[in-house]
């Protein structure tokens, strides 16, 4: 299936950073200009400037304009390829594959669990917890907590396959990320529950827990297709609540 055509403008604006034509901290043209450049609609370009934002690619100066972020290229690319390219069936798949291997590890840590491996879980936890489960800090700091919950399993095989679908993974956290503080209520769960050593109770968080995000993918895709790729909300900052030019 094509791509939808706001989709198609998102990746064509990042080619242009990526080919230098617009840098980190450059000011874009305005939504009157994209929509010329690339023979589509205004409000088609406003779409795809929000699925960039809401990856984090560029930010809004309300009453200045639209600029990419003053980010180093490789540390965000990476997810905006994970959002765009896969489809919402393989997102789901991603969800199973990699909630599986954490409650698996976090089964293993509640039967084997250790005091530096609890202690590095509550510091994760913690910084978690500062940011309220909200923003693209705490998405950071919540797929940080699943790692080190994997890594401290001691399973290589489990740790490389949530690294290699890291990134697919963040792109899932934000949408979980829409129902406010589910990720970190479910960490918070997790560490009681290993702390505790009740295994069956920290694998049945993280299973729960991949079946509302599921669910939630499932909604977006089925109530309103095309928020699918717009991130985080956007409805305070973001063009998708703004109706002039900018």
């Amino acid at each position: 299936m094509r791509a939808k055509l706001s989709v198609q403008v998102a990746i064509l604006i990042r080619r242009l950073v990526e080919q230098g034509v617009y840098g980190p901290g450059d000011r874009l043209p305005t939504l009157a200009s994209l929509a010329e450049n690339f023979h589509c609609s205004r409000a088609t370009v406003r779409e795809a400037l929000s699925i960039l934002q809401g990856q984090g690619l560029v930010e809004l100066h309300h009453g200045d304009g639209i600029y990419i972020r003053t980010a180093a290229m490789e540390t965000w690319m990476q997810p905006l390829d994970a959002a765009l390219l896969l489809a919402v069936e393989q997102l789901e798949q991603v969800v199973e594959v990699v909630l599986s291997v954490l409650a698996g590890a976090a089964g293993h840590l509640a039967q084997n669990r250790d005091s530096d491996t609890l202690r590095t879980l509550n510091q994760r936890l913690f910084q978690m917890e500062c940011f309220g489960g909200k923003g693209e800090e705490a998405v950071s700091s919540e797929l940080t907590f699943h790692l080190s919950l994997v890594e401290a399993a001691g399973n290589t095989l489990a740790t490389n396959v949530v690294r290699v679908m890291e990134e697919a993974f963040r792109s899932c956290l934000r949408f979980a990320n829409r129902d406010g503080a589910l990720g970190l209520q479910t960490c918070q769960a997790v560490v009681e529950a290993i702390s505790q050593g009740h295994s069956g109770a920290a694998r049945e968080a993280l299973f729960t827990y991949g079946d509302n995000i599921i669910r939630l993918l499932v909604w977006l895709r089925e109530s309103s297709p095309e928020r699918m790729y717009q991130g985080p909300e956007t409805t305070r900052d973001g063009w998708q609540s703004n109706s002039a030019d900018l």
